[in-house]
């Protein structure tokens, strides 16, 4: 009964660490499609920063333009009014001319004759001709000007017009741009909306799956004390079997009266020497160094973090102790890897965090320092097993664990 309840314990403990190593790999997962959810967030939001930098140097550009086009307007206005000022001067001075011809006309050539001989002198007289010629050559010369001014004034005009309509193209184009920017902000501003929105799906997975994970980890922690507890029946069946063993062979040496001194003698000197034969593999043990690689060390490193990262440096050493011990025994494979990866032995292996710590390099340097100085030759004991400690099993107790 109690080598099946080991075997389902130890089929459940797999099965836990299977979905545990799934789940880590979702949360990873997620973790990286999160990560990339913010970045894209991010480089949406630079854009529309970028557009709305664009948008307020075009809002800038119109507002200035519509400045321009007031003052065009203005300008227009201010001609027109000149226009039409000169305008009315150049019809004013026209009327006047034609009074004036008028005049001569009806009192005819005689009159201007008559004007010029009724002169004092002959000065009076070209003074009197000069004065003549001056009317007809002002009225003839403010005549020219005033349509040149009505000339420049209209062509002025033209250009102010011009001018205006430019503007006013240049508006519309601008208007367009400011139209599409605000399109783009519309839709960069909902594309945010969509990330966000994603952001906030990959949260709510995140927080899921770290919610499975501790439930998860609490169970592993319950299947632990159970382990525990389990070791120590097996150890009180194993112990309970040899004191029997021992009480019969008591019972059997007893009843065996014939037996001499002399070979209990010898045999007292022959279990003396298997103890001391013993202790000395052990002492052996613990000088021994052994050659490993980088990548060795570095595996060791990471399975000494994961069963004892939080823990003191003398429970680091004690786990690779373990290791080191089993791969000298012949219970176990012979090598660093095979003892780490052996099925059923160390939790991290099968659940993938230690794959995990490996992957990521998050081994302390603590943890480094013992698996090098295990390697040197350094061991702190001689167990072959380690497990949370319940104070149900004799061992050495270092922090929360028990090495027997």
């Amino acid at each position: 009964m109690l080598a099946v309840l080991t075997v389902t314990i130890s089929y459940m403990t797999y099965v836990h660490a299977e979905s545990a190593s799934e789940l880590k790999e979702q949360q990873e997962q997620a973790e990286s499609e999160a990560e990339a959810l913010e970045k894209e967030r991010e480089d949406l939001e630079d854009d529309l920063s970028g557009l709305d930098s664009d948008l307020q140097t075009i809002s800038a550009e119109i507002t200035n333009l519509e400045e321009e086009i007031s003052e065009c307007s203005n300008r227009i206005s201010q001609v027109q009014e000149s226009l039409e000022a000169a305008e009315a001067g150049a019809e004013e001075q026209y009327e006047r001319m034609k009074l004036r011809i008028q005049f001569m006309y009806e009192n005819s050539e005689s009159s201007w004759i008559l004007v010029l001989l009724e002169a004092d002198s002959f000065t009076d007289f070209l003074n009197r001709a000069v004065y003549i010629a001056q009317i007809s050559q002002y009225d003839r010369s403010m005549l020219e000007e005033y349509e040149q001014l009505l000339l420049d004034i209209e062509e002025y005009q033209e250009e102010l017009k011009q001018e205006q309509k430019e503007l006013l193209e240049k508006q519309d184009s601008l208007e367009s741009q400011q139209e599409a920017l605000l399109s783009a902000i519309d839709d960069k501003q909902a594309e945010i909306d969509s990330a966000e929105e994603d952001i906030d799906a990959q949260e709510e997975l995140l927080a899921l799956l770290s919610e499975e994970l501790a439930e998860m980890e609490e169970y592993e922690a319950e299947l632990e004390i159970q382990k525990a507890e389990e070791e120590a029946k097996r150890l009180a069946a194993e112990q309970a079997q040899r004191e029997a063993e021992q009480q019969e062979s008591q019972a059997e040496n007893n009843s065996n009266a014939a037996d001499s001194s002399d070979s209990e003698e010898e045999s007292q000197s022959e279990e003396t020497l298997t103890r001391e034969n013993s202790e000395s593999d052990i002492e052996d043990l613990k000088q021994e160094a052994v050659s490993a690689s980088d990548s060795e060390t570095e595996l060791l490193a990471a399975l000494i973090y994961c069963e004892a990262g939080g823990e003191s440096y003398e429970a680091q050493l004690a786990v690779g102790t373990v290791v080191m011990n089993r791969v000298s025994s012949p219970l176990f494979p012979d090598t660093i890897t095979g003892v780490i990866y052996q099925s059923g032995q160390f939790a991290p292996a099968a659940s993938g965090r230690l794959a995990l710590v490996l992957e990521n390099g998050i081994a302390t340097d603590s943890c480094r320092r013992a698996a090098s100085a295990v390697f040197a030759g350094t061991r702190s004991g001689s167990w072959l097993y380690f497990c949370i400690d319940t104070g149900a099993i004799s061992g050495t107790v270092i922090g929360s664990q028990v090495f027997y």
